[in-house]
Parts: structure tokens; sequence; C-alpha cells
């Protein structure tokens, strides 16, 4: 089992490096080698002994909730709770490295705690506990007959199916995200950083690419599309973040600074998401593998020696954007004029 996993990884990890390219990959590894080394001179400090755990719980628990290959994994393995502390061990091992070196043991025990009990979180049973929990809620009667989650967004306009569907399909993670910053956006920090997390969060819901229909009814141009996208992304996030941004304030006036460059960087986030989602856009298609382009850009954004390449790279692909998106605008304008 052990070889059969970690022989499909690597399968992929060769698959994903042959699509990024040499150039790009260089460019890849020496951000990250960047990153690394800030992060090392962090967490040497002994006062920042649990920032690995803490950090990587948060990306483990990501990973974990929203994988899609879990029928993939329960088809070709007995037992999956193995393959996952394999391929978890497996992508901790450079933080188990960074702990042992460093002579964090408290760091490391936490480590390997993780490892263990994530792969025991049943995504499936959950899903199944808060879908009746949720439909009893809010239907009483027949909440037996099915299982479908089909919670009211409030403010959000039913055309913009993107926050719709993400908060429907990740609320299991975003929820307690949400609740866990506003509960402590009364902390110097907290806020600036939650901000930033819950953006990124959000970004994910611009991973399915719609049908030509939605696309034809959202605006009659190329540019008045683009323009309605943003706007309407900025207006739900700013909504989302109001709660945190005002308890913030109260509590820590001389931060605002901090609140002000986080909502500027987060909003710059969904902007980046929205152009690389209809730069690289199919219908009906997952377009997850956006993320990479994106998450590259979001690191970018947080160091000030690259803060002109997503800039530069949000142009050039908005270009590609449009050009994408007057083929499928192109057909309702001739209408129009006939």
């Amino acid at each position: 089992m052990i070889k059969t996993i970690l022989s499909i990884r690597f399968l992929q990890l060769v698959r994903f490096l042959n699509e990024i390219g040499i150039i790009r990959l260089i460019v890849l590894l020496s951000i990250l080698a960047y990153v690394v080394t800030l992060l090392f001179n962090a967490i040497r400090q002994s006062q920042n002994v649990l920032l690995i755990p803490a950090a990587y719980t948060l990306v483990l628990l990501i990973i974990h909730i929203t994988r899609k290959d879990r029928i993939f994994l329960l088809i070709a393995f007995k037992t999956i709770y193995p393959v996952y502390l394999i391929e978890y061990i497996t992508v901790s091992l450079p933080f188990i490295f960074l702990s042992v070196f460093l002579y964090q043991w408290i760091s490391l025990g936490i480590l390997l705690v993780i490892c263990l009990i994530i792969p025991l979180i049943s995504i499936q049973m959950e899903m199944r506990f808060l879908t009746m929990w949720f439909k009893t809620l809010l239907n009483p009667v027949g909440s037996m007959a099915g299982f479908a989650l089909n919670l009211k967004i409030p403010f959000v306009n039913p055309i913009d199916f993107e926050w719709i569907s993400g908060i429907r399909r990740n609320i299991l993670i975003l929820l307690p995200i949400y609740l866990t910053v506003v509960v402590f956006s009364f902390r110097p920090y907290v806020a600036p950083v939650g901000l930033i997390v819950i953006s990124v969060f959000i970004s994910g819901f611009y991973s399915f690419g719609e049908s030509r229909e939605l696309i034809e009814i959202y605006a009659s141009t190329v540019r008045g599309f683009m323009a309605r996208k943003i706007i309407s992304n900025l207006k739900y996030l700013f909504v989302l973040f109001a709660p945190v941004v005002i308890i913030s304030l109260f509590c820590q006036p001389a931060t605002w600074y901090f609140i002000l460059g986080a909502i500027i960087i987060s909003g710059f986030i969904q902007i980046l998401a929205i152009i690389f989602k209809y730069a690289l856009f199919e219908e009906h298609a997952d377009l997850s593998r956006n993320s990479i382009i994106l998450i590259l850009n979001i690191i970018f954004i947080v160091i000030p020696l690259f803060w002109p390449v997503p800039v530069l790279m949000g142009l050039r692909y908005y270009t590609k954007a449009q050009i994408k998106l007057k083929t499928y605008l192109h057909a309702i304008n001739q209408t129009v004029k006939c």
C-alpha cells in the first residue's frame, strides 16, 4: 500500500512539474526558498514555537476537507486511514525535520498528533449529520426525506452562483474559521491576518466554469461583465468583513492601518481570482488548476520585493479574459444589433 500510494503521488508531482514548465519552476523554487528563509528565522525564536503546528493544522485540515479523491481511494484501497496517514506524514517531513533541527520537541509532538488525528475525521459522516441538522432546522416537516443542503444566503444575488455554491460546499470549514476570526478580532493583528485568510479561502469559490447562458445574462459587454463580477464580489466580501473590522477598530483603533492594508490585499486577491478564472475559462469545467497561479501571486503580494508582479500578471491576464469572454458575448451582441 505504501509503495502504491507514494508511486501515484510521485507521478502526479511529475505531471504537475511538466505542466508548469522549467522557467516557472525556477521562479517558484526561488520564491519558496525566500519564504522558507523568512519562516525559519521566525520559528527559531522560542515565542513562536507553536507557529508551525498552528499554521500546518489549518492547511492540512483544509486539504483534508476539500480533497476530491475520496471515492477513488475508497475504491482502490480497503482501508483509507493508512493512505491519509502516509500522505500527511510525507507532506509533513520538512516541518518534522525543521522541528528536530531547532530542538522544538513540543512542535514535533503536535505535528505527529495532527497527522494521526486528522485522517480520522470522516467528512462523509459529518456532512450527513450537518445536512440533517440544517434540514431539520430550516424545514422540520419532511426533514428526513432527503439530504440536500439548501441554505438561504441572505445578501447574495442568485446570479452570483459562485458565492452561493461556495458557501454551501465549504460551510464546514468556512464557518469555524470565520467565527474564530470574529471572536478573537479584539486581539491585535488577528483581524488583519484573519481577513486575508478568509479572502484566500473565498478565492477558491471561483474554481468552476459556468454555462454560456449564465455568462450571457450577466452582462452584455466584456468590460461590463468583469466590472459587475468584481464589484459584486467585493460587496459581498466587505459585508462579510464588517463584523471583524468593527470589533477590531473598536478594541484596537491604533491598528487601523493594518486593517486597511488587509482589506486592500484581500480585495486584490479576489480581483485576481476572477481575472484568472475567465482568462483560463472553460464551460462546465473544474478550474481548480488556476489555484496554482493564484497562490503564486498571493505569495508575491505578501513579499514586498515582488509587489509589481501580481499587478503586471493581473493586467496581462485581464487582456486574456477579455479575449476569452468576447467569444461568449459576441453572439448575443450580434443578436441585439439584428
